[in-house]
């Protein structure tokens, strides 16, 4: 089975520990991962979402979080 290069809003939210409304608010402020507009639904490529994701690293206290 292939993985699929582009994902939708819900398939996203499933994938990853975030809601969809968090999806979407975060593509309002702008602080999300890449994101494509395909007439009125929203993709988000894989390749996007592992790079956005893999940008941050395990912490072992709140401390630590302040620093990356």
């Amino acid at each position: 089975m292939t993985e699929k290069i582009m994902l939708s809003e819900k398939e996203v939210a499933r994938r990853y520990p975030y809601s969809v409304h968090w999806f979407r608010r975060a593509r309002w402020i702008g602080n999300g991962p890449s994101f494509i507009k395909v007439g009125h639904r929203v993709m988000y490529p894989l390749v996007e979402l592992d790079k956005w994701f893999n940008q941050f690293k395990p912490c072992k206290s709140t401390s630590e979080y302040q620093n990356q």
